[in-house]
């Protein structure tokens, strides 16, 4: 059964169908060890903006946004040209963005 963002992604692209990539397929099947470590965030956003309110507020804000999740869509139509798959971000409830 298609969930949320499948039926979202598929309103919202007339034409296109959602599908579902076979198992694994899309994710690395290779395990990355980390070489480096990179400085905290935090103590960036404190060096350079200072301690405000301000970035308190952008932290609780950008906690409060939910994560996306992409949908592989693919063309109905039987034209020779243009793309034949798509990629479809939903966040929130609605189509953030496209990428073929």
């Amino acid at each position: 059964m298609p969930n949320k963002a499948f039926l979202l992604a598929e309103a919202a692209m007339p034409g296109w169908k959602a599908v579902r990539s076979a198992a694994g397929s899309d994710r690395a099947r290779t395990v990355v060890e980390v070489d480096a470590r990179g400085v905290d965030v935090a103590k960036l956003r404190a060096k350079y903006f200072g301690k405000t309110k301000t970035a308190g507020a952008v932290a609780d804000a950008a906690s409060q946004i939910s994560d996306g999740e992409i949908v592989k869509v693919e063309s109905t139509r039987q034209t020779g040209t243009g793309p034949k798959q798509l990629h479809v971000l939903v966040s929130n409830g609605k189509v953030t963005g496209v990428q073929g």
